[in-house]
């Protein structure tokens, strides 16, 4: 593959735990946009022709700590020099990856709004005050919640993530 030189370039850090399947389709993805140099940090390096998609890859024990990729970042820019955004398709990387962007002075979007996001009764308040219509939901923290529910109803498990 032939990346343009980093003084031309953007450069670009995706991440994801492991560099496979859907994940490296997205980094590929990535790779085609004009003027990108593009960097990798994931807990598994891939086999060679996944490498191959980056100009550079770092590894790091927990890609959902965001100290750990700040870390990581710091020496990818160290190596590749300044970076312009790190991002991910990985929606349970999103809140780190906006901590690690909020402290290197990236663009990219903040962790307030990643939360918000995340948040699904949050997202469905703001969705409904913009008069968009959205699927009745109750949020359920106790047994006592969820008393009275109708038994055929679809319930959904929130993740609670650490950094929100």
């Amino acid at each position: 593959m032939n990346f343009p030189g980093p003084e031309e370039a953007r450069r670009v850090v995706f991440v994801s735990r492991n560099l496979s399947g859907e994940s490296l389709r997205s980094a590929r993805a990535i790779r085609t946009l004009d003027n990108v140099h593009l960097l990798g940090i994931c807990e598994q390096l891939p086999d060679h022709h996944g490498a191959q998609v980056f100009a550079d890859l770092t590894r790091t024990d927990d890609v959902h700590d965001a100290d750990q990729l700040i870390s990581a970042a710091k020496t990818l820019d160290g190596k590749h020099g300044p970076l312009d955004r790190i991002v991910t398709t990985t929606e349970t990387l999103l809140a780190p990856v906006a901590i690690a962007n909020e402290e290197l002075g990236f663009p990219g979007l903040s962790i307030t709004t990643v939360c918000r996001t995340l948040d699904k009764s949050l997202l469905k308040q703001t969705l409904q005050r913009a008069g968009i219509d959205t699927a009745r939901d109750r949020v359920v923290k106790s047994r006592a919640d969820a008393e009275g529910l109708p038994t055929r109803k679809v319930l959904s498990a929130k993740r609670v993530f650490r950094s929100c």
